[in-house]
């Protein structure tokens, strides 16, 4: 304005350099155009200039924001223009619309970040079923009895899958208790061996099965030699992050996939218990067949790894090979052949099976932390977000790399935790 109330050209390097901008009689900056010959109102042909950066844009495009009903930033930028020139007015016009608290209420977008790497349970080798990961599925309808007209009732399904080679073990439960749930993992062990770690949502069916679990080995009632047994191999119980349903998501890949055979072989029947248990061993045989990964390229390998390799050397749909027993046994050595088997499976599961888990694909971005004090909608699926409650960030868990994917929130007295990917940040000054 200096230069030009000096009638001086403006620098080369002036951001309005091109809208040949003139000082009116009132003393305020507008734009020159190419638009003098047109019929528009002086306003439209002229409008005011204003930095992006001021006070006095941000309190304007406020106004606008609401005078229009919360609109957009399209919408805005239109009303806008038409008395007002903006220099970069997308970036400011963006900045009011995402400071909207209302606005960010209805969004609902919630909060994201980098995916996280896997635990070490998902890569390390041993045994099948070391390290198990837990979950139900259901209900299912099944008859009371094998009488006609008979009532039917409901029954889940616990499904357990090895952390490391995916393989699925299925049990038939007739309801969500933790005695219910103790039992099938008491059948589980008893079939698959004890598990040195055991992950799960926390559900109350397994929060109730942990305690009790706990009451059980410390109780007196086991002599001294089965209680230290226990005591040695010890189970130790993980639980994710409540509402976090993508933490435990290899076992919840098995049981949509568990539905799936399900569902087709199923249809509208109505089994007894024998019957579901029975189908669900089938079942079972074929997720267990499923390939890992896509067959090596190597000339050696003939067929794909599966989790049937880990548990007894083949995929369990396979048809059983002739037996060895006519084969002499200076030309047989068993034991050693196994162990050659079972290590040539451990190390396909490294070079052919861990590279398939490398790629992140999606949360590929690092997005900003969320910070003790802020406020945020909890998401709730079953109402709209106008109901969402309001909640505040008390506490961060970040991981080792510093970046925070759970975080302690409190509402009144109480305080829980979340994963950010239920929370809707909210805008604050």
């Amino acid at each position: 304005m200096k230069h030009l109330r000096k009638g001086l050209p403006l620098s080369a390097k002036s951001q309005i350099k091109s809208l040949f901008p003139f000082i009116d009689g009132d003393g305020t900056l507008r734009v020159g155009g190419r638009l003098q010959n047109s019929e528009l109102a002086f306003n439209l042909k002229h409008p005011v200039i204003l930095p992006k950066s001021h006070r006095y844009t941000h309190l304007l495009i406020s106004m606008l924001h609401q005078q229009n009903l919360h609109a957009g930033p399209t919408l805005l930028i239109a009303t806008l223009n038409q008395f007002y020139w903006v220099v970069g007015c997308q970036s400011v016009v963006r900045s009011v619309v995402n400071s909207c608290v209302r606005c960010a209420r209805w969004k609902a977008k919630t909060a994201s970040q980098l995916m996280g790497s896997l635990p070490a349970v998902r890569t390390t080798s041993g045994r099948a079923f070391e390290n198990v990961g837990v979950d139900y599925a259901g209900p299912v309808i099944i008859k009371a009895s094998l009488l006609r007209s008979i009532k039917t009732v409901k029954s889940y399904i616990a499904v357990f899958v090895c952390l490391a080679t995916k393989a699925v073990h299925l049990e038939a439960a007739t309801d969500l208790s933790a005695n219910t749930f103790i039992a099938a993992l008491k059948r589980f062990c008893a079939r698959r061996g004890l598990p040195n770690q055991l992950w799960s949502d926390n559900g109350t069916n397994f929060v109730g099965a942990d305690r009790q679990l706990k009451e059980l080995l410390a109780s007196a009632t086991f002599n001294s030699e089965v209680n230290q047994h226990l005591n040695n191999l010890g189970i130790q119980w993980n639980f994710i992050t409540p509402s976090a349903p993508h933490m435990g998501g290899i076992w919840e890949g098995a049981v949509k996939s568990m539905k799936k055979h399900l569902r087709v072989v199923l249809g509208t029947a109505v089994l007894n218990f024998e019957e579901l248990s029975t189908l669900l061993t089938q079942i079972e045989a074929c997720l267990n067949s499923r390939p890992l990964c896509a067959l090596s390229s190597s000339v050696d390998s003939c067929e794909a790894l599966t989790p049937g390799h880990f548990i007894i050397g083949q995929p369990l749909n396979l048809v059983p090979e002739p037996g060895v027993s006519d084969v002499p046994t200076n030309r047989l050595d068993r034991y050693r052949q196994l162990r050659k088997m079972t290590e040539d499976f451990w190390e396909r599961f490294r070079t052919e099976y861990i590279a398939t888990l490398q790629p992140r694909t999606k949360w590929q971005k690092i997005g900003d932390n969320l910070r003790i004090g802020d406020l945020v909608l909890v998401k709730n699926d079953n109402t709209p977000p106008a109901h969402w409650e309001l909640a505040r960030v008390v506490a961060t868990h970040p991981d080792r790399s510093g970046i925070v994917r759970n975080v302690s929130l409190q509402r009144g007295e109480t305080i829980y935790h979340r994963p950010i990917h239920k929370l809707v940040v909210l805008p604050t000054d």
